[in-house]
């Protein structure tokens, strides 16, 4: 806390045991100023290093997952070519405007529930509420082929196969 009262923003650098065996990463814990919610954003740190070979035009594949009523996670992936924060911003508009798609339906009603709790309102019956929500850089640097054969295993591996995934391929 600072003098005046606020919440005073600081930054780590720690290794953790069980995760020794993958590539260091970025790692941003936020809170939603709007939501009153926890974030966390990972970015592996060979992406942000000065230096190395650009991104640009290249493809990503990122996850993003929501938790829902502190108790559910649910799990989307997807790939991009214009930055995974760009496309994730596309993913809130058609969220909040409302769609049938699983990932912006469930998100767009879970946040309307979120504003609700805060004001005081009643939920919607499905009484899904943003809780928070954690967005990983899976791999970037890609060509289109090999984004999708990625994105596709992971949707395979950990959305299609489970109750809380929300990819529709």
């Amino acid at each position: 806390m600072t003098a005046d009262g606020k919440q005073l923003v600081t930054a780590d650098a720690m290794q953790i045991k069980d995760t020794s065996g993958l590539p260091p990463g970025l790692h941003l814990n936020l809170q939603s100023p709007s939501l009153d919610v926890p974030q966390r954003i990972e970015i592996p740190l060979k992406y942000i290093l000065n230096g190395l070979p650009t991104l640009s035009g290249t493809h990503m594949v990122y996850l993003h997952a929501l938790q829902i009523n502190d108790k559910e996670t649910f799990v989307y992936y997807g790939k991009t070519k214009r930055g995974w924060m760009k496309r994730y911003i596309e993913h809130v508009k058609l969220a909040m405007k409302g769609s049938s798609r699983e990932f912006p339906g469930l998100y767009g009603n879970a946040i309307k529930n979120r504003y609700n709790q805060l004001f005081g309102k009643p939920l919607d019956p499905s009484g899904q509420v943003y809780t928070g929500s954690y967005h990983v850089v899976c791999v970037a640097g890609l060509n289109g082929a090999d984004a999708n054969e990625v994105e596709r295993y992971l949707i395979k591996k950990h959305s299609l196969s489970n109750a809380q995934g929300l990819n529709m391929v």
